[in-house]
């Protein structure tokens, strides 16, 4: 593919006007990625809820029509609702029930102005919710509270292991069929799924279709920066794969638009999905990968494809420079069908000693980043302040955070002691998390400490990415990268459940964040750093620098 560099940069343009606009569709494609699945957030927010009590709406309005109290709501809710205390870490307090009520009945309470029972019973004909922010969730829908607040985690968890799936199926379905074809294919599993997702009446069939669709834009996101990556020439490519990034949380805080417009989950939903029909129009603007088509032997419509690019850039290619690219694209497909045959694929992660020890410590730093990661994007709504402003902040900070690492991982600390104290600093945030009181007047103090912890996070995700993919030789950098996914989503699966740990102690998801984050931080350490050095390039390289880096140190 080297040729195939040299003929973008001399003939056909790096980053012309063809891939600039190529960019702007596809991080218009990844923004409406990051609403998908970030929308979780708002469709599946918790509100305050209490039980519904058998007549309480009719002694409500006889409550108000009689004048006999002021706030009629709270009087039959006092009498009707037991009460919890609540110890915040400043003060005691108090709060009505969300899954218990007295036997007694509103009418049987409230002709008696008083509840001497101190009997209570668990909801037996369903809840009342706060409505004054959200008007419908899925959670309010679905009656997922108290007993059944588990399938809220659960809901959560399966979207998240649609996306791991939708990696396993549509990286090598694009390698198969092309990128192209692939993302149309997901474009229209988005569009069925999301759409069925708003307005099936069923809690079961919501999660399938919730399932397919995070498929759909996990593929979507993969195959488009895949297209955008392999279409400009190496000296872009950094820059554009920053882009392709900072559109994800750009996307992140459009969500918050749709979201504070549209306060019922189901119009959400359609709000945020029907603009991807516009995506079927790509094909018509843009072009399959050329660095594929050659890959797999197409040359002809590989030579269409580069010189539609060089039109649009305004460039020229001539007829001896595509007969000598087909020449050694030839060659390459002669070869990599050979080295296909005899690759051993995951197995080769595991098989060699050096690269088995790199594989192992850094699926765990996969693992811990995602795990973090998407438990504070899961946690934003639960902070205290305003909801909508609080998912902005944290989807605003990524961008910053994004930029620094990547600045700070060429410098001398390099990409080892980067993560390194990126990972401590992170842990240290989490335990302020823990020990800072989230009451009073220091609740602000909570908030701001989450979305440092954001920043951090995201900085160390997004040096994974970079760090990972230099640690393996090139042999085996594709199933080692495309493996670490793999695990990374594991981790964001686990991340609800972790979230959910909260009933039991309420400081226990920062504590597991804390000791997993802090764990990463120190076994980057036993990874050999990269920046500066040239990629290894077979196993046997990777296996003598491993023995001899163990050799130097005993």
């Amino acid at each position: 593919m080297t040729a195939f560099d040299d003929v973008l940069k001399n003939a056909v343009g790096e980053f012309g006007v063809f891939q600039k606009r190529s960019c702007i569709l596809f991080c218009l494609a990844n923004i409406v990625v990051a609403m998908n699945l970030i929308s979780t957030v708002f469709i599946q927010a918790d509100t305050d809820h209490w039980c519904k009590v058998p007549d309480s709406e009719l002694w409500l309005e006889t409550c108000e029509s009689l004048n006999i109290s002021s706030n009629c709501v709270n009087t039959v809710r006092d009498l009707t609702i037991p009460k919890e205390t609540l110890n915040d870490g400043c003060q005691a307090s108090w709060k009505f029930s969300n899954c218990l009520r007295y036997e007694n009945t509103a009418l049987q309470a409230f002709n008696e102005s008083s509840n001497n029972s101190t009997m209570t019973k668990h909801c037996d004909h369903g809840w009342e919710y706060d409505t004054s922010q959200y008007k419908s969730t899925v959670i309010q829908e679905f009656d997922l509270v108290c007993d059944r607040s588990y399938l809220n985690a659960l809901a959560t968890s399966v979207h998240l292991a649609g996306s791991l799936t939708g990696n396993i199926i549509f990286g090598p379905l694009s390698d198969r069929i092309g990128r192209m074809k692939t993302f149309t294919i997901c474009v229209a599993q988005l569009l069925i799924s999301a759409i069925l997702e708003a307005t099936v009446p069923f809690f079961a069939v919501f999660i399938i279709f919730r399932y397919t669709a995070a498929m759909a834009h996990h593929g979507m996101h993969l195959t488009a920066f895949i297209l955008l990556t392999e279409m400009v020439g190496p000296s872009k490519r950094g820059f554009v794969s920053g882009i392709f990034f900072v559109s994800f949380a750009l996307g992140y805080m459009a969500l918050v638009v749709f979201a504070y417009f549209f306060r019922h989950w189901r119009h959400l939903m359609l709000a945020m999905i029907l603009p991807s029909a516009l995506f079927f129009l790509y094909p018509w603007f843009l072009s399959e990968s050329a660095r594929w088509l050659l890959a797999v032997g197409k040359t002809r419509q590989a030579e269409t494809v580069m010189r539609r690019m060089a039109r649009v850039n305004g460039m020229t290619v001539s007829d001896d420079m595509f007969t000598a690219l087909n020449g050694k694209a030839n060659d390459y497909v002669k070869k990599t069908t050979t080295k296909q045959k005899s690759t051993s694929g995951t197995f080769d992660l595991f098989r060699y000693p050096n690269i088995r020890k790199k594989t192992i410590i850094s699926s765990f730093l996969w693992f811990s980043s995602s795990l973090t990661y998407y438990g504070l994007v899961l946690s934003a709504t639960s902070l205290a302040g305003n909801d909508y402003l609080n998912v902005v902040v944290a989807g605003a900070v990524e961008i910053p955070a994004t930029i620094v690492i990547m600045l700070l991982i060429d410098t001398r600390l390099g990409r080892r002691f980067s993560f390194c104290g990126t990972s401590l600093l992170s842990g240290m945030v989490f335990i302020c998390i823990i020990v800072v009181p989230k009451c009073g007047d220091i609740l602000w103090v909570n908030t701001v400490l989450n979305m440092v912890g954001k920043c951090t996070i995201t900085a160390i995700y997004s040096l994974a990415y970079i760090y990972v993919a230099e640690l393996y030789p090139t042999e085996v950098r594709t199933v080692g990268v495309s493996f670490g996914s793999m695990v990374a989503m594991c981790g964001a699966v686990l991340s609800p459940q972790v979230l959910l740990a909260r009933k039991l102690w309420d400081p226990l998801p920062e504590v597991i964040f804390a000791s997993i984050i802090t764990i990463a931080g120190f076994l980057v350490l036993l990874l050999p750093e990269t920046r500066g050095k040239k990629l290894i390039q077979t196993i046997e390289e990777g296996e003598d620098i491993g023995r001899k880096a163990h050799s130097d140190a005993v």
